[in-house]
């Protein structure tokens, strides 16, 4: 999550406002974990029954129209946003032209420089642009037309995904013909290059795509300044029960031991248990263990996660999480084909827990 550049706050970005709600490119993305196409909602809207002409009768079928209409109404919306959500993190998988045919590659993680804004700390990315991978960002970019401003928000994790896209496809463009292009090539392409998106500049343009609103509705700062901390402070409800979170609720971490930034990411679904789900948890004996006391619930976010250090690893995806409201214990859930992998931690992706927050003037 990289945190605030120096600088004064200025306007919003509207370029980047515009930019970062580009369609994806014409193709299905197939990346591992990525949807073909974004989910029906789970529940229409239920129509309200005609009014009645005695008085009486009139008023009890309002109550019951309201008390079936508003749970209808939060199911649309919810989808709406997880429909956007999907349709963001597919964006960030890309259709790359190379002499080896095209193929698909998802951003990997960036971390650009990072200040805790508490301690002043600062954490350098952990492996910088070399001279020779500068010299070759130099070229892409001339090739692009891109501006030093949009080169300055890709190198510190906060581009859109078409201009991540242009200037990969540039850097592809310019090396040897011979060359054999996988997509686990092109996502070392782009860490050598430093390309990626970090937790905060995921977060904030997937919340953008999801919920329609603009970056001033949302009073977000310009995409380099704004590392979606101090929420509470800027309109947004803290959401203190895991049980009324909801699709587009935005998670703050805090660092955890030994760390000066924390993680961001957005909430994609969050649900009790189902047959379906519990079926999986204890197929394995993590699982079952896990699952004693209960009730689990199932909450799944969607960030730019770290990859420790493997490129083919983390980057935009969406990540399952469970937690047992009787032990208050955390597990994370994995599927690789027909294995369950079962983690259990006692934090949400082992860091310290700051809050869900939910703008105020969000719809509902």
């Amino acid at each position: 999550m990289t945190n605030a550049v120096s600088g004064t706050r200025t306007q919003f970005d509207d370029t980047w406002q515009r930019l970062q709600t580009d369609a994806a490119p014409a193709g299905p993305p197939p990346s591992p974990g990525t949807p073909a196409a974004p989910p029906a909602p789970r529940r229409s809207v239920a129509e309200l029954p005609d009014a009645p002409t005695n008085g009486a009768e009139q008023g009890r079928a309002g109550a019951t129209a309201l008390a079936t209409a508003e749970p209808s109404r939060a199911a649309a919306r919810d989808a709406r946003v997880q429909q956007g959500l999907d349709a963001f993190r597919m964006s960030t998988a890309a259709w790359y032209h190379t002499p080896s045919g095209d193929v698909v590659a998802a951003a990997p993680f960036l971390m650009g420089p990072e200040t805790d804004p508490r301690t002043g700390a600062t954490e350098a990315p952990t492996k910088p642009v070399g001279p020779e991978e500068q010299a070759e960002l130099e070229r892409a970019q001339r090739r692009t037309g891109l501006d030093a401003d949009a080169m300055h928000r890709i190198h510190v994790g906060r581009g859109t995904p078409e201009e991540v896209r242009r200037i990969t496809q540039a850097l592809i463009d310019g090396q040897a013909d011979d060359t054999v292009w996988t997509p686990l090539g092109v996502r070392e392409l782009m860490v050598e290059h430093q390309i990626g998106f970090d937790c905060a500049g995921y977060t904030q343009q997937a919340y953008l795509r999801a919920t329609g609103m603009t970056a001033d509705q949302a009073r977000f700062d310009v995409p380099l300044n704004e590392s979606l901390a101090g929420l509470a402070g800027r309109g947004y409800a803290r959401i203190r029960e895991l049980a009324n979170v909801r699709a587009g609720d935005i998670i703050a971490f805090d660092p955890p031991p030994g760390k000066t930034v924390g993680h961001r990411a957005i909430v994609y679904d969050q649900r009790i248990a189902t047959a379906s789900d519990m079926r999986t948890l204890v197929s394995s004996g993590a699982g079952q263990h896990f699952a004693v006391g209960g009730p689990i619930r199932v909450l799944e976010m969607d960030s730019s996660f770290g990859s420790h250090g493997f490129v083919d690893s983390g980057g935009a995806e969406r990540q399952t999480w469970l937690y047992n409201e009787t032990t208050r214990a955390w597990a994370h859930l994995t599927l690789d084909e027909d294995t369950t992998a079962i983690t259990l931690w006692s934090t949400l992706y082992n860091h310290p827990l700051e809050g869900f927050y939910r703008s105020r003037g969000a719809a509902t």
